[in-house]
Parts: C-alpha cells; structure tokens; sequence
C-alpha cells in the first residue's frame, strides 16, 4: 500500500516538474522570437545570427577575444549586449567587424543575469546554440586550415 502511494507521489511530482520544464522554456522560446522580430525590423538579414550575451557571463572575455578577431572569412553577427552603456560604447568600437546593439534598445527585452546565446532564425524554426564560444572557435578553426590549405 505505502508502495503504491509513493509511485502515485512519484509521477505526480514528476508530471509537475516536466511541466514546469515545458513552461520555462515556452516562455524564452516566445521571449527569443520577441527579440529576433524586433532584430527584424532592425533589418537583420536572413542569413545573419544574433548572439546575445551579458558581460557577466563567465566565457565573456573568451567571447571578447573571439568577437576582436577580424578575420575575414567570417560574417557579421549581430551581438545583443547587456552590459552598462560605456562598455557598449568601446565594445561597439571594438567589434567592428559586428553589428552591436545594446539590449535597452529593444522594447520590453529583459536579459537574463549572465546570459550568452547564438540564434539563428531557420524558415519556421527558431534555432538556439548554447555552447557559442565553441562555436566560435571552431568558425575560427575552419577559417584558418582553409587559409592553411590555400598556402600550399
């Protein structure tokens, strides 16, 4: 009997928590949609990715090193920072190979403390990458054996 009560309790609390599961990420899918309509009216082109990133994120300075490089093979992304309006201001003069964009510019945006995120508006789907520093760097990693691969 008490076995049958805790499989009971068991499920229910699972089902409850897969639910809370399917709310929170419901609610930053609609929030990461917001962004990238708004991003549209900014005339961000198809093709393009925006990467939104806190300069509290842990892999920020990481992600700085990665944004200053100008290599040429790589495409402008279009980086959504939260950060206090100075440091946008020199990041903005720093990646000048991207389009920065201070996340206060965007109407009823809030940006969660430390967050960094590539998304990429696929025809009926919105695509999220989490891991973008590895990303990055195996953009950067490609860019250069193709560049190797062309010197000999």
């Amino acid at each position: 009997m008490i076995l049958k009560v805790l499989f009971f309790l068991n499920g229910i609390v699972f089902i409850f928590v897969v639910l809370v599961f399917t709310l929170v990420k419901f609610k930053e899918t609609k929030q990461l949609r917001s962004i990238l309509s708004q991003m549209g009216q900014l005339d961000m082109e198809s093709n393009q990715k925006l990467v939104i990133l806190d300069y509290k994120n842990p892999s920020y300075q990481e992600m700085d090193r990665l944004l200053s490089l100008n290599a040429p093979d790589i495409e402008e992304q279009i980086i959504l920072f939260q950060s206090p309006k100075w440091l946008h201001e020199i990041k903005r003069k720093t990646w000048s190979k991207h389009k920065v964009i201070h996340a206060s510019s965007l109407y009823d945006t809030h940006i969660k403390e430390g967050h960094l995120a590539l998304i990429s508006n696929r025809k009926y789907r919105v695509e999220i990458i989490t891991e973008v520093t590895e990303y990055f760097n195996q953009l950067y990693a490609k860019v250069e054996y193709k560049e190797q691969s062309q010197s000999w």
